[in-house]
């Protein structure tokens, strides 16, 4: 969910005027609620993938229609500006994409918009843009400006300018060491050795994305005319973000005029507005929903979301707004013929059969698991799925775990494969509490399974791990007996000797269960302790209770 702070006054003047109980269901509709108020302030929490709602405009654009006053595809007229915008290859390892457009407002910009048109911006980086990184959007004061203009990659000292909210020239290095924003955002250039920025045909920098727009063109109460550049890694989330801008002001009576943008795959005139489309099936969304909509009903429910339809037969094809980055699947066509109809308009029904809840097997075990450990003196210890390499190779963990595609922190870089290098982070951290320190944690993992379509198989392990001056093997080997002696299967399982680097030569062990391999005991190594900052002895065991 993302948290923004309108003036009622501004979505009534877009939406008209509205009641206390019409204005909250209206909005709950549009699956927006309301937070807080404060005089004419309301502060809404919107969902997260609807980014076309994060401001006045988007809300009242979805609220007309769900009240009736509008349907189908909203009109946005796009001019040729006559304006070209290069794209040159040296931004291609950087930050590919570009779009741009001029907006020509209706009426000059007061302190009102200009607050809310920069909220939308960066609730839009937050959100869409992924905190800069996929998308950046720069809003400018066209009339400082003179086209055309050109996109390109430089070194970090060649370009100078004065940024936002400063006075003096800064070039770009300077900027991403010492300005706020460039302190905030390097990451988004980590690894980068040419920066990208945006010039006109006089030399002036427009921008340095994803960073910082220059000074020259800062926006201030009184501005009719708009430049608006969007820079990222991928052409549909860039297009989308340019599409909510540019719907939002043609929506308050701005003329929206395009910049064609010229790169290496050719040119293009954006923002690119013509929708896209699905077609599905009125008999499909009535038994997901459990109603019977005939294919006209299903274009009356569509076009309430302000999504265009026609009906063929028993099928609509469904046009899609290029401001509308959440459709992925069919069922998200279902998600708002639901919105369309109205959740209240729904029938409530009893449950056809009766059941009645139970503990899994599954949750037995484990509850069974824990109660045993903690009378045997351990206390119990939760983890996260996620985990890090990091702890992995200090525990010299020998299984592989999943890798993170984009992981948000150095901390959660892939699922864990095992839990005792959690555990044995847990004992590191607490180096400054009383011994004996005696652990345990029943937990999900996820490793490697090539016989299975998804390539991976889940399953729940118990470890422990025991740190104090006399800790053994034969310590944890006695837990482990009365576990299986709890559980059943005490007269199923062996120990045998066993290579893990993770314990001692001569004081390890692999535990099999019925000749197969479950687990793995023994008194930690040496060079494992050392590397984790532990001076006293660990002995521990990690056995697998159940497989998905």
């Amino acid at each position: 969910m993302v948290s923004i702070v309108l003036q009622r006054s501004s979505l009534e003047r877009l939406l008209g005027k509205t009641e206390g109980e019409e204005f909250e269901h209206l909005l709950g509709r549009v699956k927006c609620g309301i937070e807080a108020r404060a005089g004419d302030e309301v502060a809404l929490e919107v969902t997260g993938d609807r980014p076309d709602l994060l401001s006045a405009a988007g809300i009242a654009r979805a609220a007309k229609g769900m009240r009736g006053d509008a349907a189908g595809l909203p009109v946005m007229k796009v001019e040729d500006s006559g304006t070209e915008f290069l794209v040159e290859e040296s931004v291609a390892s950087v930050r590919p994409v570009a779009v741009a457009a001029f907006v020509e407002l209706a009426k000059p910009m007061d302190e009102t918009s200009l607050v809310e048109c920069m909220q939308l911006q960066e609730k839009l980086h937050l959100s869409h843009g992924r905190r800069r990184r996929k998308v950046a959007i720069g809003v400018h004061n066209a009339e400082k400006l003179v086209p055309p203009f050109v996109y390109k990659a430089v070194e970090p000292e060649s370009v100078s300018f004065v940024p936002l909210a400063k006075t003096e020239k800064m070039n770009l290095r300077q900027i991403l060491e010492k300005h706020e924003k460039g302190i905030d955002y390097a990451y988004t250039l980590a690894g980068a050795k040419k920066y990208p920025i945006i010039l006109d045909s006089k030399g002036n920098v427009v921008s340095f994305p994803p960073i910082i727009n220059g000074a020259l063109t800062a926006l201030a109460p009184g501005v009719k005319k708009l430049f608006l550049d969007v820079t990222g890694s991928d052409f549909e989330a860039c297009n989308t973000a340019l599409n909510i801008l540019c719907q939002d002001f043609s929506d308050e009576g701005a003329k929206i005029k395009g910049v064609k943008v010229r790169g290496m795959n050719g040119t293009v005139l954006t923002p690119v507005t013509e929708p896209e489309h699905m077609v599905i099936s009125a008999v499909e969304v009535s038994k997901s929903l459990g109603v019977t909509l005939k294919a006209h009903e299903l274009v009356q429910a569509l076009e309430r979301c302000r999504l265009g339809a026609h009906a063929e037969g028993d099928f609509v094809r469904v046009a899609i707004p290029r401001y509308r980055a959440d459709f992925l699947h069919p069922a998200d066509v279902i998600e708002e013929a639901a919105l369309g109809i109205g959740f209240d308009n729904f029938e409530s029904l009893a449950p056809h059969s009766f059941t009645r809840g139970t503990k899994s097997d599954r949750t037995k075990l484990v509850q069974r698991v824990a109660e045993t450990l903690a009378g045997l003196g351990f206390l119990e210890q939760s983890g996260f799925l996620l985990s890090s390499q990091e702890k992995m190779t200090r525990a010299k963990e020998t299984a592989r775990g999943l890798e993170i595609k984009n992981p948000v922190s150095n901390e959660y870089t892939l699922l864990r494969p095992s839990l005792l290098p959690g555990l044995l982070d847990v004992l590191a951290k607490n180096k400054h509490a009383d011994y004996p320190q005696r652990l345990f944690e029943v937990g999900e993992v996820l490793v490697r399974d090539d016989s299975r379509e998804t390539k991976t198989r889940a399953e729940v392990h118990v470890a422990v791990v025991s740190a104090h001056a006399n800790a053994s093997l034969t310590e944890v080997a006695s837990s482990l007996h009365e576990l299986f002696k709890a559980i059943g299967g005490w007269d199923k399982y062996r120990l045998e000797p066993s290579k893990e680097e993770l314990f001692m030569p001569g004081r390890r062990a692999l535990v099999k269960i019925e000749g197969k391999e479950a687990g793995r005991a023994g008194e930690v190594s040496p060079q494992v302790l050392e590397g984790l900052g532990l001076l006293m002895p660990v002995a521990a065991f990690e056995i697998v209770l159940a497989q998905e």
